[in-house]
């Protein structure tokens, strides 16, 4: 498993193209693909104040260590401390 993260995290990052291109299959109704982006984004407000913040990517990192199965970037288990 610990080679699989390995990779994850060697990937390259996506041009904005291609994930656009992923996204928005040929000829998706416009509501559709708008629907799909408002879902992306509630999911990314984690506090659900309507804004992207600091505090989005605190609470993402917090709700991502309380994980049973969460680990760090060099492949140790992080303990949540229960």
């Amino acid at each position: 498993m610990l080679a699989a993260e390995s990779a994850a995290w060697a990937q390259p990052v996506q041009t904005v193209q291609q994930f656009l291109s992923q996204r928005i299959p040929v000829g998706a109704p416009l509501e559709r693909y708008l629907q799909s982006i408002r879902s992306d984004f509630f999911m990314i407000d984690a506090d659900g104040d309507l804004e992207i913040t600091q505090r989005d990517v605190d609470l993402h990192t917090v709700m991502e260590g309380c994980r049973p199965d969460a680990r760090d970037p060099d492949g140790h288990a992080i303990r949540s401390g229960r």
